[in-house]
C-alpha cells in the first residue's frame, strides 16, 4: 500500500501507563505518523508533552489525535470547553492534520466551529445503531457542517458490512482525511481489546478489502492493540503486512 502507515499511541495502552512514553514505545517502529489517543479527559488535560517527543511529532509525515470519548458529551458546558481548548492548543503545539470525535459523544458538533483545528467525525461499530454506520447516517452528518470531515474506520464498516467499505471510500473521497485499521474481533474472550491484529486474521477477503484504501494521500493509522509487552513485536509486523498489500 501506498499510504503513509501510522500508528496510534492506543496501540499499548493497556501495559504503558505514561502518554509521553507512549509515544517513545510507537516511535521504536518507525512508522510513517502517529495519533496520539487521550480517551478520557483528565487524561487529555493531564497532558504535557515532552520536548523530545514534540521535536520527534513535528518531523513526522502525520501526526492526529483521538480526542476523549469516554466520561464526555461535548456540549457548551465547561468540561466540553476546557477538553476542546486543550484540543486547540496540543493540536497547534504538533502540528496536527486531523483530531478525530466520535459523533455519539457530542450533543452538537457546531461547538467544534469556536476552534482552530481540522475535526473530523468517524464512522461507528456494530455496538452504535443508528449513529454514522452506513453511507447514508455518515453522509447525513457530514451535510450539516461543510468543514467536517471524515474518519474512515475499516474495522467498524467490516463489522457491520464488508462490501460497504468501497462505497465508503467512493463516496467520501475528498472528506476522508485518514483511514483507521485493525481487525475488530467480536468476541474478546480472552483479549482486552476489541483492536486485534489483522496481519494475524489474513485472508484473501481482508486483503481485498484493503485494496480499497490504497492512496498515497490518506494516511493509515493502526488502531491494532497488544494485549501485554511480548506483543509489541507485533505492531512491526502488522506495519509491514500493509505495506506489502
Amino acid at each position: 500500500m501506498q499510504n503513509p502507515i501510522c500508528l496510534s499511541t492506543g496501540s499499548v495502552h493497556e501495559f504503558v501507563p505514561d502518554f509521553n512514553e507512549r509515544i517513545t514505545k510507537v516511535r521504536e517502529f518507525k512508522p510513517d505518523g502517529v495519533e496520539i489517543c487521550l480517551a478520557r479527559p483528565t487524561e487529555l488535560l493531564g497532558f504535557e508533552i515532552t520536548s523530545e517527543n514534540l521535536k520527534y511529532l513535528l518531523g513526522l509525515e502525520f501526526v492526529s489525535i483521538h480526542a476523549p470519548v469516554i466520561d464526555i458529551t461535548y456540549r457548551n458546558d465547561e468540561l466540553s470547553r476546557k477538553v476542546l481548548a486543550k484540543v486547540e492548543k496540543l493540536s497547534q503545539q504538533i502540528g496536527a492534520r486531523n483530531v478525530v470525535f466520535h459523533r455519539k459523544e457530542m450533543e452538537d458538533p457546531q461547538i467544534l466551529n469556536d476552534y482552530n483545528f481540522i475535526a473530523s467525525l468517524e464512522n461507528l461499530d456494530f455496538r452504535s445503531p443508528g449513529c454514522m454506520q452506513n453511507v447514508a447516517e455518515v453522509e447525513k452528518e457530514l451535510a450539516k457542517d461543510n468543514n467536517l470531515k471524515l474518519t474512515f474506520d475499516f474495522a467498524h464498516a467490516f463489522s457491520i458490512d464488508p462490501n460497504s467499505i468501497s462505497s465508503f471510500v467512493k463516496e467520501f473521497r475528498d472528506k476522508i482525511v485518514e483511514f483507521h485499521v485493525a481487525f475488530l474481533d467480536q468476541d474478546t474472550s480472552g483479549r482486552p481489546s476489541y483492536h486485534w491484529f489483522l496481519y494475524k486474521n489474513d485472508s484473501e477477503q481482508i486483503r481485498s478489502f484493503l485494496k480499497f484504501l490504497d492512496n498515497p494521500n490518506i494516511p493509515i493509522v493502526i488502531e491494532s492493540t497488544a494485549a501485554e509487552p511480548e506483543e509489541m513485536s507485533w505492531l512491526g509486523e502488522e506495519i509491514e503486512y500493509l505495506r506489502e498489500i
